[in-house]
């Protein structure tokens, strides 16, 4: 019979941190090498599409900056925003990162190039630096929380139903 062992958030905060403390470098160095030997096979194969590392690491600036800049958010909320609206934050952070990520994927399908900045990045950016440097309040950053949650809603919405209906020649709402 299974048993449930409660633990309480600190010890497991602290775990996690102790875990990270101990193996970061192996972490980083071996993800690191496992890049660097497939590249470098990719290159020699001539596999691979043959970009320059700039262009090569182009899909990660959009998704970087948003990591960067929601833990910058987090940290340097006057009102600790992360505390207050978990869900809403993270369901953010979500369909922020899933329209860069299927932006990302239809660029890769279509063989275009992808973008280096996504779009949905300005409000964050303007709503981080707001809310950081002018540190207006609880009721500023949950109304701007909410206000991003509906805006990348009907970004990664309307985005869904333009490619569908542009790209696959479909109709989206259509009974047939």
């Amino acid at each position: 019979m299974l048993q449930c062992v409660h633990v309480s958030r600190d010890y497991l905060c602290s775990l996690l941190c102790n875990i990270w403390k101990k193996y970061q470098e192996t972490l980083l160095v071996s993800v690191s090498y496992f890049i660097c030997v497939l590249t470098n096979r990719a290159y020699k194969n001539g596999t691979g599409k043959m970009r320059p590392a700039l262009e090569m690491l182009r899909p990660l600036y959009s998704s970087v900056y948003l990591m960067i800049l929601t833990i910058i958010w987090v940290f340097l909320s006057p009102s600790d925003i992360l505390t207050h609206q978990p869900r809403m934050f993270f369901y953010m952070v979500g369909t922020v990162f899933s329209h860069i990520c299927c932006r990302l994927i239809v660029a890769q399908m279509s063989n275009t190039r992808c973008d280096g900045f996504d779009w949905l990045l300005f409000p964050v950016t303007a709503l981080v630096a707001v809310s950081t440097i002018l540190q207006p309040g609880l009721i500023f950053e949950t109304t701007a929380v909410y206000t991003l949650v509906v805006i990348s809603t009907l970004a990664q919405i309307h985005y869904g139903v333009c490619i569908v209906s542009t790209k696959f020649k479909f109709y989206t709402f259509g009974l047939q």
